[in-house]
């Protein structure tokens, strides 16, 4: 117990306050915090604004702290806190690196992304946390960096809509990157509304078995013959019609249903290779999400070897943001699959911060350049460049390559100069419902 105690605007305390306090930091825990709001009554709103921070890639941070050290950075982090905001001020843990913040006297939106920046400067003196050192993320050349990002809200007279309205804010600000302000707005209310209808939706599609698999086709370059598909997944809301997956799959992973999405794929698949044998391999994304979860191990690897499928048939692709999360547990479970007669390839590759260390340390069999470099390898030529010293260097290390995105005959035959393997995008042939 770090000895802080939560700031109050009323209340004295009382033989429960215990039971009101987190017992890691000793500010309000989420019960006492959202009664303690909904205390202050609507009084002057737009005189009072929460934000909601949490720390920016905490679980990589707790993976390599460990869980002791983790709630030792945590309690520091609670002290900063304490001593960088005004007296009166409520503060609340709201779980594991969350926390919530009531100020007084803001009248405005300038004055409230000042407060939020003040709060940055909180973290960027260095913690120094079972005898590792955690610097800000303006420091550059350590091992481990910490930041925070915030979401903003007018204080309202409902408190759970204005968590809520916190909470979206903060959402909107991850997505944008680490160490980010963002105030919730009208626009984005309506877009909320609109997620949340989505979301539902997609549970229902899921569950109802009307989502649909598209596979395109991947094909050999040394022999211009398709070896296999990447199958994906597609999705059209009664209501809004065709969802891009780049909109429906991170809604999934918000709303905690990849898991599930990605059994169905692999169900799908599977299927579609007992009934297809000519298809050649599958390649099925696997979501971050499904990655942590063992359970979702246990039953994909049991379907795949009561499928009577050869070993490499269905393959799984994930992206480095599987890798960045809890990378202990994700690693054992990518052995794991691999070791099960799931190959492990590396998707959108160039495009991560640490892809080489990445090739050296997990299972992964192949690398798909990202179209992003593929779309330009008809220019100027340093693409090329680009491409021929990822294809070169994954071709050293025993590694498949596949570019994606190809569209023309000139990326075709530049690809083949390169050395590439294999090449899939609409030159060789649209996603197709089977």
């Amino acid at each position: 117990m770090s000895g802080l105690k939560a700031m109050r605007f009323s209340d004295p305390p009382n033989a429960n306050t215990w039971a009101l306090q987190d017992p890691l930091t000793g500010f309000a825990n989420p019960a006492d915090f959202l009664r303690q709001l909904s205390a202050l009554g609507p009084g002057k709103a737009t005189r009072r604004i929460l934000l909601v921070l949490d720390i920016d890639r905490y679980r990589a941070i707790k993976n390599s702290l460990g869980y002791s050290h983790s709630d030792e950075l945590l309690r520091a982090v609670a002290a900063r806190l304490q001593s960088a905001l005004p007296s009166k001020t409520l503060i609340g843990h709201l779980g594991e690196d969350a926390f919530a913040v009531v100020v007084c006297d803001i009248d405005d939106e300038s004055k409230a992304r000042a407060l939020a920046l003040s709060l940055f400067v909180v973290f960027q003196s260095p913690f120094t946390i079972g005898g590792k050192e955690i610097r800000g993320r303006a420091t550059t050349g350590k091992r481990i960096s910490i930041s925070v990002s915030i979401g903003i809200a007018t204080v309202t007279a409902d408190p759970e809509v204005c968590l809520r309205n916190a909470n979206t804010a903060l959402c909107c600000a991850k997505d944008i990157g680490p160490a980010q302000i963002i105030m919730y707005d009208r626009a984005m209310r309506e877009g909320n509304a609109r997620w949340l209808q989505l979301e539902t939706e997609l549970r229902g599609a899921v569950d109802a078995s009307k989502t649909a698999m598209a596979y395109q086709p991947i094909v050999n370059l040394l022999n211009g013959q398709v070896d296999g598909h990447e199958a994906l997944m597609r999705w059209s809301s009664k209501t809004h019609g065709v969802i891009s997956p780049s909109d429906f799959i991170p809604m999934a992973e918000r709303a905690g249903i990849a898991p599930l999405l990605d059994k169905w794929a692999i169900s799908q698949a599977i299927s579609h290779l007992q009934r297809c044998p000519q298809a050649g391999f599958v390649n099925v994304n696997v979501s971050a999400c499904s990655l942590l979860e063992n359970s979702w191990i246990d039953e994909t690897l049991a379907r795949f070897q009561a499928s009577g499928l050869r070993a490499g048939q269905l393959r799984l692709e994930i992206t480095e943001t599987a890798l960045l999360n809890q990378e202990s547990t994700v690693h054992a479970n990518l052995i794991r699959l691999s070791r099960g007669g799931l190959p492990v390839i590396l998707d959108d590759f160039g495009t991560g911060y640490s892809s080489l260390s990445h090739l050296r340390l997990f299972p992964i069999v192949g690398i798909k350049i990202d179209r992003s470099f593929v779309a330009q390898i008809d220019g100027d030529g340093r693409e090329g460049r680009i491409v021929s010293a990822m294809t070169r260097l994954a071709l050293d290390l025993g590694m498949s390559v596949t570019a994606e995105g190809v569209e023309n005959e000139l990326q075709h035959t530049t690809l083949i100069a390169t050395g590439c393997g294999f090449a899939q995008g609409y030159f060789y042939g649209f996603p197709r419902l089977f």
